[in-house]
C-alpha cells in the first residue's frame, strides 16, 4: 500500500473515532443547557410549588368566636399582617395561663382552626393563630423569612393585646402547626421557650421534598429551607428542651410517613412518635382529634 493509501485509512479512522467524541460533547453541551433552562425555570417559579395562599371570603367573620381578638401588626416594609387570638372559656383580658401558638397548611388559613379551638379550649387555655404573608388577611408574598416574620408580630402583639411582653409573659407556651404549618411552628419554637411542640405531618427539609419533585441537583436551588431536622437539633441542644410530639398517617401521600418516622427518631428522648394506621395527609387532623384534645389540655 502507498504512503499515500495509508495516510486516506489513517484519515478515515480518525474520522469514525471522532464521531462518537463529537456526540458526547453535544450530549454534555445539551445536558448543561437543559440543566440551565431548569435552573432558571426553578427559581422563577419554586416558591409557587411551595406555598398556596388563601384568603378569607367576604363573610369570614360568620362562625368566629364573639370573644375573638383581631390582632393588626405592619411590617417594616409597611405590609399589613393580621392574627387572631381566642381567650379562654370565660376568662377576662389578662394573660391566659396557658396558651397555643397554632400554625395551618397550605392552601389553609388561620380562622380554619375555629372548629378544633372550639373543641379544645377550656377555662386555662387560650389560642393564637397565626397567618403568613399572602394569606388570610395579610398582605405580601409568602418567603420563609416573611412567615418567620408574621409569626414573631403575631407574638409581640399577642402580648400587647393581654397587657404583658411576651419576655415577662408568665404564661405557659406551647406550639402546635400542621405540614407547612409544622416548619412555621419549630421555627417559632427554636426561638421561644416553649413547653411542648406538637408536629403533625411534618418533612424533614424543603430540600428533601424538592428532591422528589426535581432531581437531588435542583434542589440545592431551593430558596425557602425551611428545615425541620436542624431546628429539631436547635430544640434537642436547648436549655430545657420542650416536649415533642410528632403524629404522621401511614397512608399520607403529599409527605411521607419516613420523614415523620425519621425526624422522631432524631431525638428519642425528646420526641414522641405516633403513628397513624388510617387516612391520608388530610384527614391526619380529624383522626388524631381526641389525642390532640388531651395534649392541648395538658391531659397526656
Amino acid at each position: 500500500m502507498t504512503d499515500a493509501a495509508e495516510e486516506g485509512v489513517g484519515a478515515t479512522k480518525r474520522k469514525g473515532r471522532s464521531a462518537p467524541a463529537r456526540f458526547a460533547s453535544l450530549l454534555a453541551i445539551a445536558l448543561v443547557a437543559f440543566y440551565m433552562i431548569a435552573a432558571v425555570y426553578l427559581s422563577a417559579i419554586q416558591r409557587k410549588l411551595l406555598f398556596f395562599p388563601a384568603g378569607y371570603e367576604p363573610v369570614w367573620r360568620n362562625g368566629v368566636p364573639a370573644e375573638t381578638a383581631e390582632l393588626v401588626s405592619t411590617t417594616p416594609n409597611g405590609e399589613r399582617m393580621v392574627a387572631f387570638y381566642v381567650p379562654p372559656a370565660g376568662a377576662g383580658d389578662g394573660p391566659p395561663d396557658r396558651v397555643w401558638v397554632l400554625f395551618h397548611g397550605n392552601a389553609a388559613r388561620a380562622l380554619d382552626w375555629v372548629d378544633n379551638v372550639e373543641a379544645w379550649r377550656d377555662e386555662r387555655t387560650g389560642f393564637l393563630l397565626v397567618d403568613y404573608p399572602g394569606y388570610g388577611l395579610c398582605e405580601g408574598k409568602p418567603t420563609r423569612s416573611g412567615v418567620i416574620e408574621a409569626a414573631e408580630l403575631a407574638w409581640s402583639a399577642f402580648g400587647a393585646h393581654v397587657g404583658s411582653a411576651p419576655g415577662e409573659m408568665k404564661t405557659e407556651l406551647n406550639v402546635l402547626g400542621f405540614s407547612l404549618g409544622a416548619a412555621a411552628a419549630l421555627e417559632f419554637a427554636s426561638r421561644h421557650p416553649a413547653k411542648r411542640v406538637v408536629l403533625l405531618a411534618p418533612f424533614t427539609s424543603v430540600r428533601a421534598m424538592g428532591s422528589r419533585m426535581v432531581t437531588p441537583l435542583l434542589s440545592w436551588l431551593v430558596v425557602d429551607r425551611f428545615d425541620n431536622a436542624d431546628r429539631l437539633d436547635d430544640l434537642a441542644a436547648s436549655e430545657a428542651p420542650p416536649a415533642v410530639h410528632v403524629f404522621h398517617a401511614k397512608d399520607d401521600e403529599i409527605v411521607p410517613y419516613a420523614m415523620g418516622e425519621s425526624l422522631a427518631k432524631r431525638h428519642p428522648g425528646m420526641i414522641r412518635f405516633h403513628p397513624v394506621e388510617t387516612g391520608g395527609h388530610n384527614w391526619l387532623l380529624g383522626m388524631v382529634e381526641d389525642d390532640l384534645r388531651h395534649l392541648v389540655r395538658g391531659e397526656e
